[in-house]
């Protein structure tokens, strides 16, 4: 063979050689190129998830955006995008988004489902039900759709409907908390606390770590009257150290140790109340009818009065801080806050009564007669007219 035919082989046997190496070498670097995106676009889309677990809704859509840039294909991602447009109210963005996951899914459940949220926080109760009963079908294990459309059938004031839906939804051998608490409170909602306890107390089995359930069992013990349950729940949860507990669980543990006759711990809780919630009219007048069952009829006014000056008009407030007057001997006083009282509530026989008990000792027997009569009339069972109205004429 020539000489110069085996240099001819020779060279291009090299640049086929370079050429192979330079294909690898932009294969390698466009993978290197796809990998260097891919996880960038991973660490971004970490980023919009912290941003939007620490309520940073503008910066976590940001980088929901600029991660879908690159990862157009990650539904999970643009799912997060759609929540964060929803949170924000800009619900055709939120919409668009999901027509997005819709072609890539066509059989994902969120679709619907999100669809539905968008319609509810605009108040178009009717489509939102249709898209929840689409996201039910689609899913008919998934929880959220069945709990949705309950909430909208209550925003509807469909209560019984409301309560079909949850109906053989529950599984008391693996019930799911937020169906069971929402079963609880459609019950409490029609004063059936019998059945809110038994929903609730389920909630509570299954997740023992929210702080809530024992409270709004608590009050369902307290509708019934158990107030033995009540103190049994709410002191164990008071030992709780992650638990901060809210003036109206001070309220509950006061009225239940005052019906147990604990007058001393009722005024305890009853102040812890007041000294978190100083406006409310509720807990002063709480702790004046504590007071009152301590014979402590000086502090029952100090009470009664704080309640007087948030609340001129209340007329629970009048009756406790005019028995008070009353039975702290300021007859006049007690005279002058329960005309109000009654003034502004003719038709409590209770009020009648204790104005008539004032006007009693003041000499005024006729009036007291009187008062007592039209309170036996309102309430011909009460024990407390029927008494009063012998004193009088015996």
């Amino acid at each position: 063979m020539p000489r110069w035919t085996l240099v001819v082989i020779a060279l291009s046997f090299a640049c086929v050689l370079t050429a192979c190496e330079q294909q690898e070498f932009s294969n390698k670097k466009a993978a290197m190129r796809d990998q260097w995106e891919k996880s960038r676009s991973t660490m971004v889309a970490q980023l919009a998830v912290e941003a939007y677990e620490h309520g940073e809704l503008t910066q976590a859509r940001d980088r929901c955006l600029e991660a879908l840039s690159t990862d157009r294909d990650n539904l999970s991602l643009r799912l997060l995008l759609v929540r964060i447009y929803i949170e924000q109210g800009d619900y055709d963005a939120a919409k668009r988004h999901l027509t997005l996951l819709q072609q890539q899914d066509p059989r994902t459940w969120e679709v619907p489902y999100y669809l539905g949220v968008c319609a509810e926080r605009q108040h178009y109760f009717h489509e939102a039900l249709k898209s929840y009963d689409k996201a039910h079908e689609l899913a008919p294990q998934a929880v959220e759709p069945v709990q949705a459309a309950t909430e909208v059938l209550v925003q509807m004031n469909r209560i019984p409907e409301a309560q079909a839906r949850l109906n053989g939804k529950i599984d008391p051998s693996a019930p799911d908390p937020h169906l069971c608490e929402l079963a609880g409170r459609l019950a409490m909602r029609q004063n059936d606390h019998t059945t809110a306890a038994t929903y609730l107390e389920l909630a509570h089995e299954t997740d023992p770590e929210n702080l809530r359930y024992p409270e709004m069992l608590a009050d369902c013990h307290r509708q019934n009257g158990n107030y033995d349950q009540v103190v049994t729940l709410l002191e164990a949860q008071m030992q709780n150290p992650r638990y901060k507990p809210r003036s109206h669980v001070y309220l509950m543990l006061g009225e239940a140790y005052l019906a147990r006759g604990q007058v001393r711990q009722a005024i305890n809780y009853f102040e812890q109340a007041t000294s978190q919630t100083p406006d409310s009219v509720e807990t002063w007048n709480a702790l004046c009818g504590a007071y009152l069952a301590d014979s402590n009829y000086r502090k029952a006014i100090d009470a009664g009065r704080k309640a007087e000056h948030l609340a001129p008009d209340n007329a629970e407030t009048s009756l406790l801080l005019g028995f008070s007057l009353l039975k702290n001997g300021d007859v006049d006083q007690a005279t002058f806050v329960l005309q109000n009282a009654v003034r502004r509530n003719p038709n409590d026989a209770l009020a009648l009564c204790v104005l008539g008990k004032a006007m009693l000792k003041q000499g005024k027997t006729a009036e007291a007669q009187r008062l007592f009569s039209q309170a036996g009339k309102l309430n011909p069972s009460s024990p407390m007219a029927k008494t009063l109205a012998k004193q009088v004429t015996q």
